[in-house]
């Protein structure tokens, strides 16, 4: 794995990723596949981060049924690889904390100002080409 020393902290992921979706239609009553969930994952993988980022490995770890308010859901605990396919800014919260999988490119600008301004406005890490980062969550269907 790959470590983000760039910005001072060891970087093995365990994410928590919380995807509530509206139910499925024509669900069944039995849990979802694995098959399911990394469908789920592998088109939010491609609709934020625009053939950024590739779904590498995917394994569902555990799945339960769930009610909320009266409205049935799947829990489906999983755990992913995945890869950035070119080099990129991986976005983040202003604290580092999760928010997806958007990609923007680099800003190599030079300068005091210009480089504030890229991390204030693209908060995040640059990551390199081939770079492989393990993901655990759980996704709501």
């Amino acid at each position: 794995m790959y470590k983000l020393n760039r910005i001072g902290k060891r970087f093995f992921v365990w994410l928590i990723i919380s995807m509530v979706v509206s139910a499925l239609p024509g669900c069944s009553s039995s849990l979802p596949s694995g098959g399911d969930a990394e469908d789920f994952l592998e088109q939010k993988i491609n609709s934020e981060s625009k053939g950024s980022i590739e779904l590498v490995d995917f394994e569902k770890i555990n799945a339960s049924e769930r009610a909320f308010f009266g409205t049935n859901y799947y829990a489906v605990e999983f755990s992913s690889i995945i890869e950035f396919k070119q080099d990129c800014r991986w976005i983040t919260g202003h604290m580092g904390e999760f928010e997806g999988f958007e990609t923007r490119p680099v800003d190599n600008r030079k300068g005091g100002w210009a480089g504030w301004n890229a991390d204030f406005s693209n908060p995040g890490a640059n990551v390199k080409n081939g770079l492989r980062v393990q993901i655990v969550g759980n996704i709501y269907i």
